[in-house]
């Protein structure tokens, strides 16, 4: 029998953790899922981990809401700018494979204990220029 297409789920934990969970238990019907919930106990995987695990897949979903998320240092392999999120996204279209992206609609009532923004204007900056970089190819909206 073929292989399954091996898909990995990128999101933030912290908003979009039953979401994902969600997805990837959909999709694991016809695919094999890596998402990094199971990844370490501390919590954080590195950026090298996370590059790892992108380039062992064939396809990205990435899944943003109103979070910008982790944004790793240079020490920690970063550039003290883009989102692990962003990173993960840039990892596969170097690599070449394609990305999925959904973002929530901006219409859907959301947690605002789960919007950034309004605790860290730079991350909302952040997020807003992520989505824009999104929203310029092909991607879809979600609200559940």
């Amino acid at each position: 029998s073929p292989t399954p297409l091996r898909v990995f789920l990128s999101y933030t934990g912290e908003d979009l953790h039953h979401h994902a969970r969600a997805v990837a238990a959909a999709l694991r019907t016809l695919y094999d899922v890596d998402d990094h919930v199971e990844w370490s106990s501390s919590g954080r995987r590195s950026v090298a981990e996370c590059r790892r695990h992108v380039s062992e897949c064939q396809v990205l979903v990435v899944f943003v809401a109103h979070r910008y998320g982790w944004v790793p240092s240079v020490a920690e392999q970063g550039d003290g700018e883009r989102s692990i999120t962003w990173l993960e996204v840039d990892e596969a279209r170097r690599l070449g494979r394609p990305v999925l992206p959904f973002v929530i609609d901006p219409d859907h009532n959301w947690s605002l204990k789960h919007v950034e923004q309004l605790s860290d204007p730079t991350a909302g900056d952040r997020l807003e220029r992520f989505k824009a970089q999104l929203n310029s190819s092909i991607r879809a909206s979600f609200t559940t």
